[in-house]
């Protein structure tokens, strides 16, 4: 048992097919540790927020930022992946290192601003298989369409400036979130943050276990408005980062479990 018949390999998170071979794929990817002083070393810090709290650290090995899953295909890896990475670079790259000028001249270009959905939700969903951990929210069909280039319905992605002081960040909630709607329709959510050196990204996607129709808002605080930028769902026009205010530590984790305190409407 667990044998693998030649030609014949595990199945892609992705592309679904077992024609190509499994590779190591780096959650975050090794140019963003290079970023950083050449044999510079990490302290990565994962948490999880919701009723079981709980925060842990490593350190990375130099060059990387440590965060390997072995569920992608070589194919999707150094295809559709290698490309969207090669995109984001040096769209993201000026917000990490925080030059905030090269980025508030102009503000985040529409494009641009999908191009940096795609890499924060490519970054949730192989997240999801870290450490031998089994997916509990992105389906297979949502993975799929994310290579093929769309996002999932429902979906929200958001920017900010983090102001505190570790290199690496990342947030997910611990249960997927419950959802309720005045109509008795329920649903489930998760929520995924992560902060690179001055930038801090959030995905958010919630479904229900039945059709709901019609324009669906987002609620969480209005102080979170001045802390972060919308950049998903967006109709027309450039976005202006950084926020007025930045996140530091202690805002980051709260920012992490906004949903879980307000939910979603419709």
């Amino acid at each position: 048992m667990g044998r693998v018949t030649k030609g014949r390999h595990r199945s892609c998170m992705f592309c679904d097919q077992r024609d190509s071979p499994p590779s190591d794929e780096d959650v975050l990817a090794k140019w963003v540790a290079r970023l950083w002083p050449k044999g510079a070393g990490f302290r990565v810090d994962f948490e999880t927020v919701g009723e079981a709290t709980a925060i842990e650290s490593f350190q990375a090995p130099k060059g990387t930022l440590g965060l390997i899953v072995k569920r992608p295909c070589r194919r999707c890896n150094n295809g559709w992946m290698s490309q969207l990475e090669n995109l984001a670079k040096p769209i993201l790259t000026p917000m990490i290192l925080g030059r905030v000028s090269s980025v508030a001249a102009h503000g985040i270009a529409l494009e641009h601003q999908i191009v940096i959905a795609r890499w924060l939700l490519k970054v949730a969903m192989a997240y999801e298989f870290l450490r031998g951990r089994q997916p509990r929210f992105y389906s297979r069909g949502e993975r799929l369409a994310l290579m093929q280039g769309s996002i999932p319905e429902r979906t929200g992605i958001w920017a900010g400036y983090y102001t505190g002081e570790r290199v690496a960040r990342t947030i997910d909630t611990n249960e997927n979130i419950p959802l309720l709607l005045s109509n008795g329709v329920t649903g489930s959510a998760y929520s995924f943050t992560l902060s690179l050196g001055r930038l801090v990204l959030q995905s958010y996607t919630h479904r229900f276990a039945t059709a709901v129709h019609g324009r669906y808002t987002f609620r969480y605080l209005a102080v979170w408005n001045e802390m972060s930028v919308e950049l998903w769902p967006r109709a027309t026009g450039n976005v202006r980062w950084p926020p007025p205010y930045g996140i530091d530590d202690d805002r980051l984790s709260d920012f992490a479990d906004r949903w879980a305190k307000r939910g979603t409407s419709e």
